[in-house]
């Protein structure tokens, strides 16, 4: 059964590697192709930051930098020009991009959102805690999940299991900026994506203790994919999963208001 995705991705790979091709014979290189791709995404970072105006802006930029992730690898396959050092330099320029985006958000949380709400007196607002937490914990999870694949790796075939991969994250944020939601992105970096770190952990145990993948049978299996989004790219589940997901940013429409901040006030009056 081809799905959604899979046609969507179809096409994709092909266009990709249509330009590719073009690429090789003008002599672009791999390593070329993944330096702009981050310089690209640190102007898009820097745009996030600036302020809510900017956001359309830097999903646009984000499309182009996420054009060059996509070609570097298949430039490096296509033309025979990959290297060990190119893999190294990609996956380093992936976790830059990665830490940088999400300072943006929480640069803009810290900096621009307090002078887009001043107070009273005219003066910016205070830093928004609950936004700027989110971030920090956002920044956190993808080191997470991007840690313990590689050291999983050392010890097992595979664990590129759990939804919210890299290319899932980078789709979501660039989504959540033409929409103009940056609060329910937040809220999924932040919280949603503990998930995929810790099925990660989990799947690296099972398969060290008992030398098989967790079972997708039964009610833990169901439990696996309900909770996990245990789905491979392609399926069915994965594509309602994705729906979802795409749903949220698109239609969520949450405050932004400062919960931790409001919290705190109400135990200092309680």
């Amino acid at each position: 059964m081809r799905t959604a995705s899979k046609l969507i991705g179809d096409f994709f790979v092909w266009s990709r590697d249509h330009v590719a091709r073009g690429l090789i014979r003008l002599g672009v290189t791999p390593n070329i192709l993944t330096v702009i791709g981050l310089l690209v995404t640190l102007a898009a970072a820097a745009l996030i930051g600036a302020g809510r105006e900017y956001w359309i802006a830097a999903a646009a930029v984000m499309m182009l930098a996420g054009a060059c992730d996509m070609l570097d690898g298949a430039v490096a396959r296509i033309g025979g020009k990959g290297s060990r050092f190119g893999g190294v330099l990609d996956s380093a320029c992936d976790r830059i991009s990665d830490v940088a985006l999400l300072t943006g958000m929480g640069y803009y949380y810290v900096v621009a959102w307090p002078a887009e709400h001043p107070g009273p007196d005219g003066e910016p607002g205070p830093v928004n805690l609950t936004y700027a937490l989110l971030a920090v914990l956002a920044v956190t999870n993808s080191m997470l999940i991007s840690y313990v694949r590689a050291r999983a790796e050392d010890e097992i075939p595979d664990c590129d299991v759990g939804f919210w991969r890299r290319g899932e994250r980078f789709a979501g944020t660039v989504i959540a900026l033409f929409a103009l939601n940056l609060p329910m992105l937040m809220w999924e970096l932040g919280l949603w994506t503990a998930l995929t770190a810790l099925q990660r952990l989990l799947h690296a145990h099972a398969v060290l203790t008992t030398g098989q993948a967790p079972k997708r049978k039964g009610l833990r299996g169901l439990v696996l994919r309900v909770v996990f989004f245990n789905e491979r790219r392609g399926s069915l589940a994965y594509d309602i999963h994705t729906g979802t997901a795409i749903a949220l940013l698109l239609f969520a429409r949450i405050s932004d208001t400062d919960l931790v901040r409001q919290l705190m006030h109400g135990l200092g009056h309680g």
